[in-house]
C-alpha cells in the first residue's frame, strides 16, 4: 500500500547463486504509487528512503 514500507536485513537474494547476506527496504512512494525495492551493504531504515530520493532527484536532474 502507498506510503508503507519494509526493512529486512541480513537477507539472501539469489535465482541461481546466492548474493549477500544484503539489507533490503522494500515499498511504494507516497507521491506517485511506485514500487521501489533498496539493496544496501548497509542497513536500511526510513532514512535510507530519503537518501536514495535525494539521489533519483539529482540523477534526473543531470538528464533534462
Amino acid at each position: 500500500m502507498r506510503g508503507e514500507a519494509l526493512c529486512l536485513h541480513s537477507v539472501k537474494l539469489h535465482k541461481q547463486e546466492c548474493y549477500g547476506p544484503v539489507h533490503v527496504a522494500i515499498g511504494y512512494n507516497n507521491v506517485n504509487g511506485e514500487f521501489w525495492a533498496i539493496v544496501s551493504d548497509e542497513p536500511t531504515n526510513l532514512q535510507t528512503w530519503k537518501e536514495y530520493g535525494l539521489r533519483f532527484d539529482i540523477i534526473e536532474a543531470f538528464r533534462g
